[in-house]
C-alpha cells in the first residue's frame, strides 16, 4: 500500500523491482523497505481499516441513538406535561381561578397556576424544576393558551365520564337555564339529571353537561341547541323522560316555549317548573311581606 509518510522507495510504488536478487539483498529491496517508516505507517493505516466498522454500520449506530435521545426527550416531556396537568386538575377540583392580574416574573402573584406550579418545582420535583429552568420561554406550556387547552381537555373528559352514566342510566331529564356573565355574554347552561346505581343503591345525580353561548334567547333557539347538545353527545332525546325550566315565557310558553318545542320531538317528556326557582320565589315573596308588615307596624305606632 503506497504511503505518503517517510523516505520510500519508489520500487514500491510506481516502478517495481525486475532483479530478485537485489529484492533480497541485505539493506536494500523488501528488508529494507520492511524497516522503514513508511512501511510501518502504510501497515497501521491497513489496519485501521480492516478494524474500522462499514460506514453504513456507523450511520446506523448514529441513527440509533439519534432515536434513543429523541425517546428520551419525548419521554421527559410526558412527565412534565403529567406533572402540569395535575396541577390543572387540582385547581378545576377546588374550582379556583387560574389567571392573576399581574403574571410577570417580578410579580409577588402571578396566579394560582403559576405560583403551584413554581411551589411543586421548588419542594422537591427536579423534573418540573428542570423543566422551567431550562426549557425556552415559548415553550414552557404555561401560557395562557396552553392553560385553556388543557382546560378544555380535562372538560372533554368530564364531558365524556357523564354522557357514559346517563348512558348506562338511559332514561334522564334536562334542564336549562341562561345567565350573562361578567362580560354581558348570553350563555346557557345545560344539565342532565339520572339515576347512578352506587353498589346497592342508586342516587339521584345532577351535572352539568354544556355550557355555550347564544346570540339568540328565544324558544326556537334555546330548544335548537339544547337539542344539537344532546345529539352531539349522542343522547336520544326519545330516553329523555323529563325537563325543567324557569318561569320565563321562552321557556315555559305552551306554544312557543322550550318545553313545547321539545314536546314536539318526543310528546312524553313532563315538563316541571323547576323548583329551585319556585324557592327563589317564595323566599323574595317573604322578603316582601317582612318588609311590608315591619313599615305597617311602624306606621300604626306613629298613629297612635
Amino acid at each position: 500500500m503506497p504511503c505518503s509518510s517517510g523516505q520510500v522507495d519508489i520500487a514500491f510504488i510506481s516502478s517495481g523491482l525486475d532483479n530478485w536478487k537485489k529484492a533480497l539483498e541485505n539493506g536494500r529491496g523488501l528488508r529494507k523497505h520492511d524497516d522503514s517508516q513508511s512501511h510501518s505507517f502504510a501497515e497501521k493505516a491497513y489496519r485501521n481499516f480492516i478494524q474500522a466498522k462499514r460506514v453504513d454500520s456507523q450511520l446506523s449506530e448514529e441513527r440509533d441513538r439519534e432515536v434513543s435521545r429523541r425517546q428520551e426527550t419525548i419521554h421527559r416531556n410526558h412527565l412534565t406535561l403529567q406533572r402540569i396537568f395535575n396541577v390543572v386538575w387540582f385547581i378545576t377540583r377546588l374550582s379556583l381561578p387560574f389567571r392573576g392580574h399581574d403574571e410577570m416574573q417580578q410579580s409577588l402573584i402571578t396566579g394560582v397556576f403559576l405560583e403551584l406550579v413554581s411551589y411543586v418545582a421548588d419542594n422537591g420535583d427536579a423534573i418540573l424544576a428542570n423543566h422551567l429552568s431550562d426549557t425556552a420561554a415559548n415553550a414552557t406550556y404555561l401560557g395562557p393558551c396552553s392553560q385553556n387547552d388543557m382546560i378544555a381537555i380535562v372538560g372533554a373528559e368530564i364531558q365524556c365520564e357523564v354522557v357514559r352514566r346517563v348512558t348506562a342510566a338511559t332514561q334522564f331529564s334536562i334542564m336549562m337555564d341562561e345567565t350573562t356573565d361578567v362580560s354581558h355574554k348570553e350563555q346557557v347552561a345545560i344539565y342532565v339529571r339520572y339515576l347512578r346505581e352506587d353498589g346497592v343503591d342508586c342516587v339521584i345525580t345532577e351535572n352539568l353537561l354544556a355550557l355555550v353561548d347564544m346570540a339568540a334567547t328565544t324558544g326556537e333557539a334555546l330548544a335548537s341547541r339544547q337539542l344539537n347538545t344532546l345529539e352531539k353527545h349522542q343522547l336520544d332525546v326519545q330516553n329523555v323522560v323529563g325537563q325543567g325550566y324557569d318561569s320565563g315565557s321562552n321557556m315555559r310558553g305552551t306554544a312557543k316555549g322550550v318545553q313545547a318545542r321539545v314536546k314536539q320531538v318526543n310528546s312524553m317528556v313532563l315538563f316541571t317548573h323547576c323548583f329551585a326557582h319556585n324557592l327563589n320565589r317564595v323566599l323574595i315573596s317573604h322578603q316582601c311581606c317582612l318588609r311590608y308588615n315591619h313599615v305597617r307596624h311602624t306606621q300604626l305606632l306613629w298613629d297612635s
